[in-house]
């Protein structure tokens, strides 16, 4: 499959495994991205409009609710992944 043929889940996903998963707020040290921000550089946009758009394919009501969700205590990367793995 061609990059430009995978979809954001696909992308966001090869984001988290080259810039590593993090839960909770971005240390500037750290390059890790957190499910939100791997579909933001997967899209290639920080738009909040087409960032919605892609959390609620993976049925988040809006960014907010996957930032939670990506950041509840206990919250594993094998989820995330599962999560990305369900894209409608």
């Amino acid at each position: 499959m061609k990059p430009r043929d995978l979809t954001i889940a696909e992308k966001a996903k090869s984001v988290l495994f080259e810039c590593g998963w993090r839960q909770g707020f971005r240390q500037a040290a750290r390059p890790n991205v957190c499910l939100v921000d791997a579909l933001a550089v997967a899209a290639k946009t920080q738009h909040w409009e087409a960032i919605t758009d892609a959390v609620q394919h993976l049925r988040f009501e809006s960014p907010d609710e996957a930032m939670a969700w990506n950041d509840m205590p206990g919250r594993t990367f094998n989820e995330v992944l599962e999560r990305l793995d369900a894209w409608a």
